[in-house]
């Protein structure tokens, strides 16, 4: 099986969405994915919906910054995220208790 991509892993969000999950939350995960197949995408998570587009949003609840190679690794369950952050490679600006809450939403 080929690597998943960090496009392709944006993409599949809908589909992962667990809308029993949210709990009323309303917030923006902003997502700055550096170096080669990287980019900027935007998750929205309002009245029980969700939202996933490719760009930057003004003012996100959350912006996570990360290299593609790690983000790859650490949505395929090879890198732990608290490794992810604790080690410098993952950077939370913002409400960082919604990084724990992105997880449950879609894994």
């Amino acid at each position: 099986m080929s690597e998943i991509s960090c496009k392709d892993f944006f993409e599949s969000l809908p589909d992962r969405f667990k809308p029993e999950k949210t709990e009323n939350l309303n917030a923006t995960f902003q997502f700055e994915i550096l170096g080669n197949q990287g980019g900027n995408w935007y998750v929205a998570v309002k009245e029980g919906q969700c939202t996933v587009g490719e760009g930057k949003v003004s003012s996100p609840d959350l912006v996570a910054t990360i290299s593609a190679k790690d983000w790859i690794e650490m949505v395929t369950g090879k890198l732990s995220p608290q490794n992810a952050f604790f080690s410098g490679k993952l950077a939370i600006r913002g409400n960082q208790n919604l990084a724990f809450k992105f997880a449950s939403l879609f894994f």
